[in-house]
């Protein structure tokens, strides 16, 4: 796994992932195209390529990726099943995409493929910078697949919370390898179930491949801490509670309690943390002598400036706005 980190490459700015498609490609391209790092949300993207494609594909915007991907054959699949070429029928009238279970079938796999693949490749398009991906530990089953689309078209971090990713960093070392992998499903009263996931089915192997960086999303220096010590995290984004989106805090005796103490007072739309003086401290030196680094948010909406707290305490949009027009 990878366990360091070169500090000096981090972006100025990253963009938040929200979900589902208000981080679409078209916004992460804008901050990548910056310089910063442009993230893309690929919480159900299979379904929201899918009716993208039921809707004509306006602007020929998928037809451009799907002509990219490593396999004609199999793109050229997925686009059959989906596009219609006079769009919806009637308003909101779309097709339903399967849900995905512990053996999905492997044209629902394919979507979520080359979906992943093209809400990148999109991104990356004319960017100067890096483009990540974000996703939801707690929607598991499609994570695998996505992933591996995300990696065919680059990616290069991987953003991840609501929950606790431990086997992640194992799972994009696998796919880097185009090696099998499999994701443990966790069933609340029954039995986990392990979802199997083989490269070899989509024919890429000849691409190669780049493990991306994890970071890992936290509103525990306990999490992040355990995190660190097993390895393969790259950095973490801070959580607190006024981050919004899905933090709801510790559960448990210390239910409602702020993480470390320091972020409930923050105001800032974006907060910096490069720092050892900066989150949690002293509880995240062990964190940081594990090679990663930190960002803490004060808000979803984009992101966290890595380059000093006090300043970044009282950046107003505008002057939010300012920074990302510096990196252009």
């Amino acid at each position: 796994m990878t366990t360091s980190f070169d500090r000096t490459s981090l972006p100025a700015l990253i963009q938040g992932g929200m979900g589902v498609a208000i981080s679409s490609w078209r916004l992460a391209r804008a901050v990548a195209r910056r310089g910063h790092l442009g993230v893309v949300s690929g919480t159900a993207i299979d379904r929201v390529v899918a009716n993208r494609l039921q809707e004509g594909d306006i602007g020929g915007n998928l037809r451009r990726a799907f002509s990219a991907f490593p396999n004609r054959e199999l793109a050229n699949r997925v686009f059959a099943r989906w596009f219609r070429p006079d769009g919806l029928p009637a308003p909101g009238v779309y097709r339903p995409v399967p849900m995905f279970t512990d053996r999905p079938p492997l044209p629902l796999l394919e979507l979520a493929v080359v979906a992943a693949f093209s809400e990148v490749w999109l991104a990356r398009e004319g960017a100067k910078g890096p483009v990540g991906i974000n996703l939801l530990e707690k929607i598991q089953a499609p994570t695998l697949p996505i992933l591996y689309g995300a990696m065919l078209a680059g990616a290069s971090f991987v953003l991840m919370g609501a929950g606790i990713p431990r086997d992640v960093p194992g799972q994009l070392d696998a796919l880097s390898r185009h090696q099998p992998t499999a994701l443990r499903l966790r069933v609340e009263d029954g039995e986990d179930q392990t979802v199997p996931f083989d490269p070899a089915a989509f024919d890429c192997d000849s691409v190669a491949l780049t493990r991306p960086k994890f970071l890992a999303i936290v509103s525990s220096h306990v999490l992040a801490m355990s995190l660190a010590r097993a390895g393969g995290v790259e950095g973490f984004v801070v959580e607190g509670a006024v981050a919004g989106g899905a933090w709801r805090g510790p559960r448990g005796a210390r239910r409602g309690a702020v993480a470390g103490g320091a972020l409930g007072s923050l105001l800032a739309l974006f907060l910096v943390a490069r720092s050892r003086d900066l989150l949690f401290q002293p509880r995240l030196d062990v964190v940081f002598d594990h090679n990663t680094f930190a960002v803490a948010i004060a808000s979803v909406f984009l992101c966290g400036i890595v380059s000093g707290v006090i300043p970044a305490l009282h950046l107003s949009g505008s002057e939010v706005g300012d920074r990302l027009k510096e990196g252009a």
